[in-house]
């Protein structure tokens, strides 16, 4: 299964950590990890490259299998920012809601 964790801060999410196998189909062609993991590149690459961001902290690890993603408060007081990170909270979200035994959400205060 992949637990999904969301840090949750005072304004808002401020981390995401993704971590483990879902289980769905083998190793290569298990649709379930593709997506998690392509929306998780695809946060780091809205927050890096597209919204410019320049305190997101990001670990990558493929033997856990692991993907981190955090950055500060002053990120979501940029529109675009909080644009990203909402479309791909909301579309792991949706994952996890239709594929309940390989993804699981859990929402965690970091404050």
């Amino acid at each position: 299964m992949i637990k999904i964790s969301i840090g949750i801060g005072e304004k808002g999410p401020l981390s995401v950590e993704a971590r483990g196998h879902s289980g769905y189909a083998q190793k290569g062609e298990d649709v379930v990890c593709a997506a998690v993991s392509t929306l998780m590149h695809a946060l780091l690459l809205g927050l890096k490259e597209v919204v410019e961001a320049k305190d997101v902290v990001f670990d990558i690890q493929d033997d856990v299998p692991l993907f981190f993603l955090s950055w500060n408060e002053g990120t979501l007081e940029d529109p675009k920012a909080k644009a990203v990170i909402e479309t791909v909270l909301g579309s792991l979200r949706s994952i996890a809601d239709s594929y309940p035994g390989y993804v699981q959400i859990v929402e965690v205060s970091i404050n």
